[in-house]
């Protein structure tokens, strides 16, 4: 599945009223931050941003927002 879509459909299960059965038997924020760091690593290579590069940016964003 594309990671949009997959990105999308895990949404549906954390976010949606009415979610569908497939959201019963998945732990859907951990599945949801698997894709947005998958999505993250491609981002960052498409700019040549290593992977230490990235988290070393995670980190600064933690520690911007108070985590």
């Amino acid at each position: 599945m594309l990671i949009y879509l997959k990105n999308h459909e895990l949404a549906k299960c954390i976010y949606s009223n009415n979610k569908p059965d497939y959201c019963k038997n998945i732990n859907a924020k951990e599945e949801l931050k698997k894709v947005e760091d998958e999505i993250d690593l491609v981002v960052a290579g498409l700019y040549g941003i290593s992977k230490e590069e990235l988290e070393g940016f995670r980190e600064l964003m933690n520690i911007l927002s108070g985590k």
